[in-house]
C-alpha cells in the first residue's frame, strides 16, 4: 500500500492539471491533500481523480476559500470528521483540519495543521486521541507545519515543538526521521530569506512502522513550481487489510 501527502498550495488554482499529473504518477492507493478548498478548483482535481480511479473521496465541510484536508483512495473507507460541537470544542475553528480514513483495520488521520500558535489546539486534540490508536495499525500524516528544532530547521523557530516532541513521548514515531537520523531534507522553504524546513510528517503506530518499506519525499514538483510543498510517500508491506 502505497499513501501518498502533498499540500496544494492555497487550493491549486491554475496549477490543477499539473499537481494532478504528479499526484497520478506516482501510482498511489490513498491520497491526502493539505490545502485542498471546495471551489472550481477542488472540483476540477476531484474529478480528474475520479477518472484515474480514486472513486472514494471526502472531506470536511468548510468554506470555499478556507484551505483544508481531503482525502482520496482506491478503495472504500470510512470517513470521520470533527465538529467541534460534536466532538472535541477545543478544535474550534480548526475542525476542517483532520480527517480520519479507516481502510480495514488502518487508521489515517489526514492533518493539515495552522499556523504559528493557532496549531496548538490542533496539536492538543492529537495529543488527546485514544490510546487505542497506538496500539493499533494508525497513521497522522500530513503537513504540521512543525518540526525539531535544529534537525528539520537551521535554527529554532518553530513554534509547537514541545507538543510534537510530546506525539513522540506517547509512542508515536516518525517514520523518515527513524530511518534517516543523520539527514537533512527540507519540504518547504520561505521566500523571503531561503530558509528550509521540514514541515510534512507521518507518524506511525509502533505496530505500523514495523510494516512500512519506504518513507521519502520527492522535492522535483517544488523545485518546478507545481506547489511550494515537497510531497511526501510511505509505502506499506502489501497486502495487509
Amino acid at each position: 500500500m502505497r499513501i501518498l501527502s502533498w499540500n496544494l498550495q492555497h487550493g491549486g488554482g491554475s496549477r490543477i492539471e499539473r499537481l494532478s499529473k504528479a499526484l497520478v504518477s506516482y501510482d498511489a492507493d490513498v491520497i491526502l491533500l493539505n490545502e485542498y478548498r471546495h471551489n472550481k478548483a477542488g472540483a476540477d482535481l476531484r474529478a480528474r481523480l475520479t477518472e484515474a480511479g480514486y472513486a472514494y473521496q471526502s472531506e470536511p465541510h468548510a468554506e470555499p476559500r478556507q484551505n483544508i484536508i481531503f482525502a482520496a483512495s482506491r478503495q472504500p473507507f470510512e470517513a470521520t470528521t470533527f465538529p467541534g460541537q460534536l466532538s472535541d470544542p477545543e478544535l474550534g475553528d480548526y475542525t476542517a483540519r483532520v480527517l480520519l480514513v479507516r481502510i480495514g483495520d488502518l487508521n489515517i488521520f489526514g492533518v493539515y495543521m495552522p499556523s504559528m500558535k493557532f496549531k496548538r489546539p490542533v496539536f492538543d486534540f492529537l495529543l488527546r486521541l485514544s490510546e487505542r490508536y497506538l496500539t493499533e495499525d494508525s497513521l497522522i500524516m500530513g503537513d504540521l507545519n512543525t518540526g525539531r528544532h535544529y534537525e528539520d530547521e537551521a535554527g529554532a523557530t518553530f513554534v509547537s515543538t514541545s507538543q510534537f516532541e510530546a506525539l513522540l513521548a506517547q509512542g508515536w514515531i516518525d517514520t523518515w526521521r527513524s530511518r534517516n537520523p543523520e539527514a537533512r531534507e527540507f519540504t518547504w522553504f520561505s521566500r523571503g530569506y531561503n530558509n528550509g524546513f521540514r514541515l510534512d510528517h507521518a507518524l506511525a503506530s509502533p505496530s505500523l512502522d514495523k510494516k512500512v518499506e519506504d518513507a521519502f519525499y520527492s522535492h522535483k514538483e517544488r523545485e518546478d513550481g507545481v506547489t511550494d510543498h515537497s510531497l511526501m510517500i510511505l509505502d506499506i508491506k502489501s497486502p495487509i487489510y
